[in-house]
């Protein structure tokens, strides 16, 4: 099933029950539109593609389903996937995107978040990411940020073997990782830039890694592990005005 949307102030709104589903919108003009998807069963797609000022809302329910988001301009976008073996993938060139998904109830779930444009010059601005994967083993998040004033926000808890990773080039850049509840879970955070902040917090849990590493000017990186065993913090910071602080 095919939506295509070339004028201004659409709404889509698509519901699809069953298997082997595919179901593609684009919403193209100077914005206002809005999509909602519903999907329930296993292995369905959805490929959103949005331009100018617009909305997307996509809710997955099954196993092996996919969301492809393509934003640009300044839009948003939240992915709510219940499952196994589910992929989201966001990819966002402009200014003021803001990105949530979701993926609850599930193992081996992926979830990965670019914003930047195709070449090093051409970047995002003031762009939002929030990842949450909950009440599930094996999953990973994986965020690429390039652009200023950017802001990272990756929570995993109630799961094993989870693994989170943040690169943001830019200025400005704040992120957090929090891992409650779960053992074998690795946090990495790679900022290379000015007035970037890392916080990673992980608690409850065992043979956990957290990973801090910035380069640049006046950064500062904080990483907690509470409530656990044989976990491992590493702060590396290259530049000036540094501050590290680790606790376990």
């Amino acid at each position: 099933q095919d939506g295509y949307r070339a004028q201004d102030n659409n709404t889509s709104m698509a519901e699809q029950d069953g298997d082997d589903n595919t179901l593609s919108v684009q919403q193209l003009g100077y914005g206002g539109n809005t999509s909602d998807v519903l999907q329930r069963g296993d292995d369905n797609k959805t490929k959103i593609v949005q331009n100018s000022t617009n909305n997307a809302d996509v809710v997955q329910r099954g196993d092996r389903n996919e969301v492809d988001s393509y934003q640009f301009g300044t839009n948003n976008v939240e992915i709510t996937q219940r499952g196994n073996d589910n992929y989201a993938k966001e990819y966002a060139r402009g200014a003021n995107n803001s990105t949530t998904i979701n993926q609850l109830f599930g193992n081996s779930n992926i979830a990965n978040v670019r914003h930047t444009g195709p070449g090093a010059a051409t970047t995002g601005s003031n762009n939002d990411v929030t990842v949450t994967q909950s009440f599930g083993n094996n999953n990973e998040a994986g965020i690429v940020q390039f652009g200023s004033d950017n802001s990272v926000a990756v929570t995993q808890s109630f799961g094993n073997r989870n693994f989170a990773d943040v690169d943001q080039i830019g200025d400005g850049n704040t992120s957090t990782i929090s891992t409650t509840a779960g053992s074998d879970n690795d946090a990495i955070v790679m900022q290379e830039g000015d007035l970037n902040q890392a916080t990673v917090t992980q608690t409850m849990g065992n043979f956990n890694i957290a990973s801090v590493s910035q380069i640049g000017d006046s950064n500062i990186a904080s990483a907690t592990q509470a409530m656990g065993n044989s976990n491992e913090i590493m702060i590396d910071q290259t530049g000036n005005s540094n501050s590290g602080t680790a606790m376990q």
